[in-house]
């Protein structure tokens, strides 16, 4: 089972492009409809907790389905898992980068990923929002925080913390 995990994370983490939030609909795949660890709505609610949270969405994500699954070994294997891929080819990127920064080839690569990467990012906010947001203050909320985030320019921080105060008070 360790070794199972560690292997589930560590192509979590290879294929993971775009941070936390890309990385969604495959968490959805893996972890809710292959391997049944965790249902939809707890992938979701971890998804929110790991966005409270400090560090990298993979990292908590990883760290927490670890734990649950497995305890502390389970916890530390998963983050394992998930981490080596991005500092492996973060470290290839380094050795070589330095002479093919300014490569039109680089910026085409990177033209191309960055669609897909939104790509990506809606769709988890899509799922997200559809297992999420069922009520008015959900939806008033939504609307809110993108006015919030968007328009008045609001620290991330206090939306989080004005939004988890009005679901305590209002639910």
């Amino acid at each position: 089972m360790f070794l199972k995990l560690f292997f589930v994370f560590f192509i979590i983490g290879m294929f993971s492009f775009g941070g936390g939030n890309a990385m969604f609909p495959i968490l959805l795949r893996e972890i809710v409809h292959k391997h049944g660890w965790l249902s939809q709505g707890e992938l979701i609610d971890l998804f929110a907790f790991a966005q409270m949270t400090p560090g990298p969405v993979a990292t908590n994500a990883a760290t927490y389905v670890g734990y649950k699954i497995g305890d502390v070994l389970g916890a530390v294997l998963a983050t394992m898992g998930v981490s080596i891929p991005s500092a492996a080819a973060m470290l290839l990127l380094l050795r070589l980068m330095p002479g093919h920064q300014a490569s039109c080839h680089t910026h085409n690569v990177f033209a191309g990923l960055r669609p897909v990467v939104v790509t990506l990012i809606l769709y988890a906010g899509i799922v997200i929002m559809g297992q999420s947001v069922y009520d008015p203050l959900g939806w008033l909320l939504v609307v809110g925080n993108i006015l919030g985030a968007l328009y008045l320019e609001v620290n991330p921080i206090i939306l989080i913390i004005i939004s988890g105060m009005l679901g305590l008070a209002f639910n």
